[in-house]
Formats: structure tokens, sequence, C-alpha cells
């Protein structure tokens, strides 16, 4: 198969929409957070300090077959020395995991060799790749690491943990996997909420969107005060603006699950993620510490029921592995971070030595 790869610098992604949509679904790479939607959503809203690499790969008939969604980022060494860090677009302040390149499944390894073909012969371009959060068990990390290999670019990379568990068939089933102990404590979470006329409800309109979202940004802060914790959405106001964008879109497709608990007419916990694929994808959550304990557990238990009356294949925690997942049923999967690294002395260097872009040396 003869493909051509080319450098898109284009800070308009609008004609790629119908392309990209077909590509990325006859790809290993089908996940939400590599969706054009997602990844031109972000876009639009950081364009003005981001710089779009996006390697666009072409077969003989000019169809689009792979993307690599790539983006200049500036970093500097020791506080000195400038470099030039390769990342996927969307990543950053929006809540993205499972990162990858996008590539037609029945051709995979042609295309992923195309792409580093063009970065092995553009090195003056870059001096690092740097992929986190990649998805362990679709083959995501052997396609990048095999092709960075035979490339002659040298890389490293770690573990991280995801957290997901599959939903039976019916709530009853799920009750009946856990011991009667826990099983009887997930009741009573449904008794307290219909004692106290805890109503629970999900957004379904664009005109109670707002609503939703006031109360996630405020309960999110609020819950996170407890651990003296200013809270994502004020730690990272684009991911706030990001959330804002992005939710129209997603209730639009039917990929939004906005969740709440109300007392009283007012919301005192709340659960937002998005069903992709059959799976739940959790994303955030907040919680008013002055209600009832345990009311974040009230509404993901009830959350939980309701993914399960949509027949969803699997509620997905993402990134992390805690006690508290496990309590509900989840299991711990393996992912990956990637750093790969142009053949320059000094980058090979710092990659030997594992220096990696989230510590003290090398700094965005």
């Amino acid at each position: 198969m003869l493909l051509t790869t080319t450098l898109h610098t284009n800070n308009n992604l609008e004609h790629l929409q119908s392309e990209w949509t077909e590509l990325i679904q006859s790809s290993s790479a089908d996940c939400i957070f590599l969706t054009w939607e997602w990844i031109n959503t972000w876009y639009t809203i950081n364009n003005k300090y981001t710089e779009p690499y996006i390697l666009v790969v072409r077969d003989e008939a000019n169809k689009l077959v792979g993307i690599a969604p790539l983006y200049i980022s500036y970093y500097k060494f020791l506080n000195f020395l400038p470099r030039k860090i390769l990342r996927i677009l969307g990543e950053q302040a929006s809540g993205s995991e499972y990162l990858d390149f996008i590539a037609k499944k029945d051709c995979e390894s042609e295309i992923y060799d195309s792409i580093f073909a063009f970065l092995s012969s553009h090195q003056k371009d870059w001096d690092y790749i740097w992929i986190p959060k990649i998805n362990g068990w679709n083959g995501a990390k052997n396609r990048l690491v095999e092709n960075a290999t035979r490339s002659n670019l040298n890389h490293i990379y770690r573990e991280s943990i995801f957290s997901e568990f599959e939903l039976p068939k019916s709530f009853s089933d799920y009750l009946n996997s856990f011991t009667s102990k826990r099983k009887s404590e997930i009741k009573r979470l449904f008794n307290k909420a219909k004692k106290l006329k805890l109503v629970f409800k999900h957004c379904t309109s664009q005109k109670e969107l707002k609503v939703y979202l006031d109360a996630l940004f405020e309960l999110h802060q609020k819950r996170r005060a407890l651990y003296n914790d200013p809270g994502t959405f004020n730690r990272k106001p684009n991911e706030k603006y990001f959330y804002e964008a992005f939710t129209p879109i997603a209730l639009k497709n039917n990929w939004l699950r906005f969740f709440a608990l109300y007392e009283n007419e007012s919301i005192q916990a709340i659960q937002i993620g998005y069903v992709y694929n059959g799976t739940f994808h959790q994303l955030q959550e907040g919680f008013n510490p002055n209600a009832i304990s345990g009311i974040g557990n009230i509404l993901r238990a009830h959350v939980i029921e309701y993914c399960i009356s949509e027949n969803l294949k699997s509620y997905d925690f993402l990134g992390e592995h805690t006690e508290h997942k496990r309590r509900w049923k989840s299991n711990s999967r393996i992912g990956y971070e990637l750093f790969i690294s142009n053949k320059t002395i000094i980058n090979k260097l710092l990659i030997t030595a594992k220096v990696w872009p989230t510590g003290k040396y090398l700094k965005p």
C-alpha cells in the first residue's frame, strides 16, 4: 500500500470532521477522547497558544487512513535549555485519557510506520514525544513502542493504572456479586435516599445544562476543599471552559450523562460522565459536605443502577485505582506513559537518565 504522510498546521480543523469521524470508527483507538468533537472543542478553546502538528496519512486513493493529532508544547530543561515536545491535542485540561494515534485497523502497522518515518525525517521540528494515559489492553503501547524502535528512536515507558468494571445484566445481579455485608450497605444507601426524599435526576435538555454545570463547579470545589485543594476547575480554568463548550455537543450526540441528587429542589451531589461504545466514562463529581453522610455514595449507587438499566457494558472510573473504587467492584487495568526522544545526543542522554516531563528537571 502506498501511503503519504503530510503535516497539517491549518488552524481550522473543520474540513477534517467527516473523514476523522469515519476513520476513528474503523480504528483500534475509537474512544470519545480522540473524536473530532472532543479535539476540535479543545483546540477552539486553546488555539491562541497551541501550535498544531497534525500528521495526516492518506492512501493512493487519497482516502484518510491515519492521524497523529499532535501539537508542539514548549519546555525548558533546568529552566535554561529550550525543548520542543509533541503532545496529543485535547489532552490538557479536559479529563482526556486513552491517548493514541488513529489508524485504520486493516493497515495499522503500515500507517504507524509512515507516521514515524515522517517524524524521523523531521527531527529538527521536535525533541520529544510525550504520550501519557495510553490504553494498555488494545495494543496501543505496543504499536507505538514497536514503531519507535523500528525508527531507531529512544524511548522509555512506565505503567499507569486505570479502573473499570463490567456491568451485569441486572442490578440485582450486581448486588448479589457482593458479600452480604456490602450488599446490605448498598441497600441502606437506597433506603436512606428514600427516607430523606432525595430525588435522583439526570440532565435531558440544553435548558437544564447550566444548572447542572454550575452545581458541578460549586460542589466539586466544596468537596475538594475538605482536603485543602482548590479543585480542578479553580486550578485549571480552561478545563471549566472545556466542560461548558463540550457538554452541549455531548448532549446533542447522546454521549452526556449528567446525574444529580436533589433535596428540596437543591442539588446536593452530582456526577458527570460520557457514554461511548457502551461504556460510561466517569469524569468528575462533587457533593455538599454539609449534606447527609454518604450522599456521594448514594448518588453512585443510583448511577450504576441507571447504567445497568441502559444495558451499558461497563462503568469506567478512568485513571487510578483506589480502595473506594475497588469497593464498587472495580478492577485495575494497566496502561502506560510513553516518552520518545529524537536522535540528538542530549535528548538521548535525558531519556537514558529517565528524565520525565513531569518532574523538576523538564518543565513547561
